[in-house]
């Protein structure tokens, strides 16, 4: 459903992070509040049931059939910070977050530097292991990726 929303948003700037913890998924994690889905831009095809910045997608050629995507903050023009938790049999789970951009670079904007670190660190958010994403042009020259970018 919301494969072709993400595969545009995944053309933004994303910094991932994906750690196993032994434990199960944490459920303090606390998403945007008033979130508009008309705003976050892309095709999708929202639960109108649910104003929640939750959102179930899927990857293509991901082995999973739907994963958790919680918006955990963003200001719809610059940037989204999503979180993402897998669990991994009963005891385990693994957690990714992304810090997408609407632009090859995050703003120098400290101020909203400032506010993403809060959001962070409130919801246990931690860099010790970030793995930043390689981004390249060709990756998105496909016909695939072709038909989802904005047309001018």
């Amino acid at each position: 459903m919301f494969s072709n929303y993400l595969c545009l948003l995944c053309a933004l700037l994303g910094l991932t992070q994906g750690t196993i913890f032994e434990r199960p998924c944490r459920s303090d994690v606390t998403v945007l509040q008033d979130f508009q889905v008309d705003k976050y831009l892309g095709l999708c095809y929202p639960d109108v049931d649910i104003l929640e910045a939750k959102l179930n997608v899927s990857f293509y050629g991901a082995p999973n059939d739907e994963s958790n995507y919680w918006v955990l903050d963003t200001d719809y023009e610059n940037y989204a910070l999503v979180w993402s938790c897998e669990p991994i049999g009963e005891e385990r789970s693994l957690e990714y977050y992304w810090l997408l951009s609407r632009t090859p670079t995050m703003p120098e904007d400290e101020e909203l530097r400032d506010k993403i670190a809060e959001r962070k660190q409130a919801n246990g958010i931690v860099d010790d292991e970030l793995i930043i994403t390689e981004h390249f042009a060709e990756g998105c020259k496909n016909k695939r990726h072709k038909r989802l970018q904005k047309k001018p």
